[in-house]
């Protein structure tokens, strides 16, 4: 239970983000048409994603059966999520990265018009 009321916060920030993000800049008559791009890429995405986990957390099973096939899916698995995890740190490094190169140019043109 815990575990679906964080990811609902989660998707609650993150999906309200994209969509003001993906509409951001855009002319009011293209609002629409902005959001509609940001929820397919999303939901391609998905698909993809999903598709590609399975395929590496399923790889070097066939041929496999009983304690070894849930031996190997359990080293899929654990990879997967370790892989899932690095993206996620990854992402978190870009993000705080850009915000700090943001904040350091807008600091930047602050000290300039003082000048």
């Amino acid at each position: 239970m815990p575990g679906l009321v964080a990811i609902s916060i989660a998707d609650g920030v993150v999906f309200t983000s994209m969509f003001i993000a993906a509409g951001s800049g855009a002319d009011d008559r293209d609002q629409g048409i902005a959001s509609g791009i940001a929820s397919t890429a999303s939901g391609i995405g998905a698909a993809l994603g999903l598709a590609l986990l399975v395929l590496i957390a399923n790889a070097r099973t066939e041929g496999l059966y009983g304690e070894a096939l849930r031996a190997t899916k359990a080293e899929g698995i654990r990879a997967v999520v370790l892989g899932i995890a690095g993206a996620i740190a990854m992402t978190l490094v870009f993000a705080i990265s850009a915000l700090s190169a943001r904040e350091d140019a807008s600091v930047d043109k602050v000290q300039r018009s003082h000048h």
